[in-house]
């Protein structure tokens, strides 16, 4: 491992020979329920105690590049209150994205850890008809116009995509637990008549809370299985004067 990380920084140009990692993901469906990740590597090797999860707070609509810099803010915010800094930050994305995390570092003035974005290329043929194509792995550094394409074999490539995967992993884990909650609690739960099947059904023909809360009674009464008393029931709940 240590020969690993040690070529890793000849390789990528590194001040720091990355032994500990911190790689950052986001994720989220049209802006909502996004989230952010952070996973951090030691010496080549997960450690989950170390891993953190953000609920993005200033950013509504789908816009990655915001929700990024808002994370990475508060991580390396609360990284000078503690000093605990990684050797090198890794970034989910391209040269946008390393952007964005080489802004929030100007800003707060982190100047002694190393920042790369790592992305996926473009499929290209592997030159067999059957085979399936692949990737290659795009490495921004700063500095640099043109990505550092690694070799796609090599255990120094490998370690970077395993912490990038790892960082995905965590992200989408932690976004379905929140659309999972979100869908169980829900105001239609507290409206007489409504159970789980037509929770279901009305969120499905709708779309969202939102779209419930404006429909008219004609619309609710056309979701399948919502009476005319039911559909009753949702729209006074939502217009009812309080």
């Amino acid at each position: 491992v240590e020969s690993t990380l040690s070529s890793l920084k000849k390789l990528l140009n590194l001040t720091n020979i990355p032994k500990r990692m911190e790689c950052f993901d986001i994720s989220n469906l049209g802006g909502k329920q996004a989230v952010g990740s952070m996973v951090t590597f030691e010496n080549g090797v997960p450690a989950k105690n170390k891993y953190k999860r953000y609920k993005v707070k200033t950013v509504s609509q789908s816009d990655d590049y915001a929700m990024m810099y808002e994370v990475l803010t508060r991580r390396y915010t609360r990284a000078f209150k503690e000093d605990d800094f990684p050797d090198l930050t890794v970034v989910d994305g391209g040269k946008g994205q390393l952007g964005i995390a080489r802004r929030v570092f100007s800003e707060l003035g982190v100047d002694r850890v190393d920042v790369i974005a790592l992305a996926k290329g473009k499929k290209k043929a592997t030159g067999h008809a059957d085979s399936k194509q692949k990737l290659d792995e795009r490495v921004f550094v700063y500095d640099n116009a043109d990505p550092i394409v690694l070799d796609q074999d090599s255990l120094e490539l490998r370690l970077l995509g395993n912490i990038r995967d790892e960082a995905h992993r965590f992200a989408l884990a932690y976004h379905k637990k929140l659309r999972k909650e979100q869908y169980y609690k829900s105001p239609l739960d507290k409206i007489t008549g409504i159970g789980q099947v037509k929770k279901k059904n009305l969120l499905k023909h709708f779309g969202d809370m939102q779209k419930i809360r404006n429909a008219s009674l004609d619309e609710l009464g056309k979701v399948k299985s919502i009476s005319a008393k039911d559909a009753k029931y949702v729209y006074n709940y939502f217009h009812s004067a309080v």
